[in-house]
């Protein structure tokens, strides 16, 4: 529901011929969607396949009763890491699902900045120069 839900708020902001403060909040919606759906992706990759996401700090136990849904706090900060490139390490992709979905994050969420700047910047740009004229 997030994915779809994040799907249709940028075919809407990306369709816009202009940008105002509606369409920034969604676009920030967006990233902010695409990181909860990857939450939940990677909890679902680690109750198919236990161990797929290891924990090597204290504070994030995933094993036993706290894998799964239960932990679904850790995995949206696990989401949130591989998205904005962090990176910290107490949370490591183990599987190969895991790690190509991790990686994946991470240029999806590069790529969608880079877009979603260049995209305001170029309709800045366009309005501006209507309006000069």
């Amino acid at each position: 529901m997030f994915f779809y839900a994040a799907l249709v708020i940028l075919a809407s902001i990306l369709t816009r011929p202009k940008i105002s403060a509606d369409e920034l909040a969604g676009a920030v919606s967006v990233y902010l969607l695409i990181g909860l759906s990857g939450g939940f992706i990677f909890a679902l990759i680690d109750l198919l396949n236990p161990a797929s996401v290891v924990s090597t700090s204290a504070a994030f136990r995933l094993d036993g009763a706290e894998r799964g849904l239960h932990a679904i706090n850790a995995y949206i900060y696990f989401s949130f890491t591989c998205l904005t490139t962090l990176g910290f390490g107490d949370l490591i992709p183990a599987s190969p699902l895991a790690r190509v979905l991790s990686y994946l994050a991470a240029v999806i969420g590069q790529l969608y900045l880079a877009v979603l700047v260049a995209r305001v910047v170029g309709l800045h740009l366009s309005h501006a120069s209507t309006r000069q004229d």
